[in-house]
């Protein structure tokens, strides 16, 4: 299966976000493969003194039925991902969507403009001056060069399948799936200022990620 690229259009789409930070408001963003644990170490990473954003709960307040972007998506994949309850069935989405490419990008083309404006708007009425953004999809959406540093969160493949089956109903099919729709994660230490390695205890996980959280945020804030 090939992999993604970058968003052509990251250039266009990532305007709002930039604009947000040039109120001089300084952008951590944490990333990392489907699974890696990108929220496990954004929750170390915290501080009182930062706002914290995650994409996905940005994405899932963007898909209330009756939303823009909810009856896009309706029209583009069809009623059948309607849940009982009217909202999006996201594993019906996600059944669609990660077995064809076409799909998910055509997923892609619709949210992502959509949730970095949320985004760029949450930066922008924030009085904090540094913001933690946690972003499984910061260099597939083309945002890379928007954000100050980046924390790249990674672990190997098995230990991913692993962690994954454990908390959710996915099979190693349905999770290599996922994990060949993003960008490999040789790209993305590559283009990291933070490279954290979650192989190993959490205790170690957390002492890495702390260290960073002193080095990041005495000097922003």
């Amino acid at each position: 299966m090939t992999r993604r690229s970058p968003a052509k259009t990251g250039r266009v789409i990532g305007l709002p976000l930039r604009r947000a930070a040039e109120k001089k408001k300084r952008i951590l963003a944490v990333t990392g493969s489907f699974g890696s644990g990108k929220s496990t170490v954004a929750a170390f990473l915290r501080t009182p003194a930062v706002e914290v954003i995650d994409a996905d709960k940005v994405a899932r307040r963007l898909f209330i039925p009756g939303s823009s972007v909810y009856r896009r998506v309706v029209r583009a994949f069809g009623r059948g991902i309607i849940g009982r309850c009217g909202g999006i069935n996201r594993k019906a989405l996600a059944a669609a969507v990660f077995s064809d490419r076409k799909a998910l990008d055509e997923l892609n083309r619709i949210t992502h403009p959509a949730i970095i404006r949320a985004i760029a708007e949450q930066i922008r009425k924030t009085p904090k001056s540094a913001v933690l953004l946690e972003a499984p999809l910061l260099f597939e959406a083309g945002i890379r060069d928007k954000v100050d540093a980046v924390v790249v969160v990674k672990a190997s493949r098995n230990i991913i399948i692993k962690r994954i089956a454990r908390k959710r109903s996915l099979d190693k099919k349905e999770i290599s799936r996922r994990l060949a729709s993003q960008l490999p994660i040789s790209y993305k230490v590559r283009h990291a200022d933070f490279v954290i390695d979650n192989n190993g205890p959490l205790k170690e996980t957390e002492r890495r990620a702390k260290r960073i959280r002193r080095i990041v945020w005495k000097n922003w804030i």
